[in-house]
């Protein structure tokens, strides 16, 4: 049965050629004018490209930021506890000004890319809100891991824990933060027909995040069985499903698309993208020897690094790592990252890369709908 988007995009449908889309799942290195840089300087190079926006659309969802903040500290029940509301006022504004907005970036792609009344000026309000949802909940987060960490400031940046100075207050903070998109959908889309869906999606990627956190406290405690099966299925639950998969099935659930094999299709190829990119990131900061790239060394965070270390280490270097990973001293630190710099991570990295292409592009095969393909292939070109 045609679904509602195949109904909406049914012109372009006419005019697909299979074969053309997704014609950029392979590896830069086979680009032309990137075939001599290092893997490193293409990682730098692309860091820099990181918007999936134009520069105006980013500008119109950052003009709501001022409203949603309104938003959340005028709820009527919680008026009266005026000290509490006053105090979230700085932390919701704190959290909704953070530059990393690639999750709510991907619903604005999406948006721009699936639905037929993009152009509506109501509709886009939706739209930029539950990005804002989305943008908060990825904030609220993070904040917990600047807790977990033990981390004053997020690499340069002042950490959450400045704002009060008490961990335990920054804690009930991450939490209010993440709690309020539910608010947020409530008052926006409470009376839409698709509410309830999108609430039962808002409700299973709020149960992804702590699950995948979990997994990665527990490896961060004990790394000895650590490896890259284990760093998806983490990436999986606290990265992929919430960051990569729920703005694009946001907006096919806004635009009556409730397929179940489309947004399994949907889900499989956004889990993919999510790891990956997760990868890329561990990868980029090894790359260019980052204060990330240290400071997870020294918090035993389970990167990508590691997993790969865990798997493919010597005795030898294996025993390195047991002794000096998640060590703060800078000798232990240095040790770390001799044995990674010899297990030829680049390499590594390109066959994730290349084999999570292959994977992609055979579940994009099954899709029928051109402009989801469009959007995985135009997300995949900006991200990598």
């Amino acid at each position: 049965m045609a679904s509602v988007l195949s109904k909406r995009f049914s012109k372009n449908m006419r005019t697909f050629q299979k074969g053309h889309l997704f014609s950029n799942f392979k590896l830069l290195s086979s680009v032309p004018h990137m075939s001599k840089m290092s893997t490193a300087q293409i990682l730098d190079t692309r860091r820099q490209r990181s918007h999936l926006c134009s520069e105006t659309e980013l500008k119109e969802f950052k003009a709501l930021f001022p409203t949603v903040v309104k938003d959340l500290t005028t709820i009527p029940a919680l008026m009266p506890i005026t000290d509490t509301n006053k105090w979230m006022e700085q932390v919701y504004d704190y959290g909704i000004r953070q530059e990393n907005t690639l999750w709510a970036e991907q619903m604005i792609l999406a948006n721009r890319m699936l639905s037929s009344n993009k152009h509506s000026t109501s509709w886009k309000t939706l739209v930029h809100i539950y990005a804002c949802s989305l943008h908060l909940n990825c904030v609220g987060n993070l904040m917990v891991d600047e807790i977990v960490t033990h981390s004053e400031t997020d690499f340069g940046r002042e950490g959450s824990c400045n704002l009060s100075g008490d961990k335990h207050i920054s804690m009930c903070d991450s939490i209010l933060v993440t709690n309020s998109c539910s608010l947020l959908l409530k008052k926006y889309f409470g009376n839409l027909d698709f509410y309830t869906d999108l609430l039962k999606l808002r409700s299973e990627m709020m149960y992804s995040i702590p699950f995948g956190r979990h997994l990665a406290l527990v490896h961060r405690k004990d790394f000895r069985n650590f490896n890259t099966e284990i760093f998806n299925k983490i990436t999986r639950f606290s990265t992929a499903l919430p960051g990569f998969f729920e703005p694009v099935a946001a907006i096919m659930i806004m635009n009556g698309c409730k397929e179940t094999t489309l947004l399994n299709h949907a889900k499989a190829i956004s889990v993919e993208i999510g790891c990956l990119h997760n990868m890329y990131v561990d990868f980029s900061d090894f790359c260019n020897n980052t204060k990330e790239y240290t400071q997870n060394i020294q918090d035993g965070d389970p990167t990508w690094m590691l997993a790969e270390a865990m798997e493919n280490s010597s005795n030898a270097q294996r025993t390195i790592l047991l002794e000096n990973y998640g060590q703060k001293n800078e000798k232990s630190v240095a040790k770390v990252q001799e044995v990674f710099a010899e297990l030829d991570l680049e390499t590594r990295f390109q066959r994730r890369k290349d084999d999570t292409a292959e994977i992609v592009h055979t579940i994009a095969d099954k899709l029928t709908e051109v402009q989801l393909q469009k959007y995985y292939e135009t997300l995949w070109s900006g991200l990598f």
